[in-house]
């Protein structure tokens, strides 16, 4: 999610289209290399052997996309929607 908000925010500051395509080249450039090495998983892998071999670029600049499909398949206003819903549901987990 801090990841995904970084580029919307971003995408503000600067011409939006220019910034999708930067985006994606880094995609290009570092996940998909690392989506066919030795050390993939998916974003929210069943396991790890340490929480610091967790946080690589699949949880972040993956799990962004993610986002970003998930806000463009439901639309915007449900999105919004959906996410305070989970957020005021963890809150209260806390």
């Amino acid at each position: 999610m801090t990841v995904f908000r970084d580029q919307q925010f971003s995408s503000d500051m600067q011409n939006p289209i220019e910034k999708r395509i930067k985006d994606v080249l880094f995609l290009r450039d570092f996940q998909f290399a690392e989506d066919q090495g030795p050390n993939r998983h998916s974003i929210r892998p069943d396991q790890y052997l340490e929480i610091n071999n967790f946080y690589t670029a699949t949880v972040y600049e993956k799990g962004a996309e993610f986002i970003r499909m998930l806000s463009n398949y439901i639309g915007e206003k449900k999105f919004k929607k959906s996410t305070n819903f989970f957020l005021k549901n963890m809150m209260v987990k806390q």
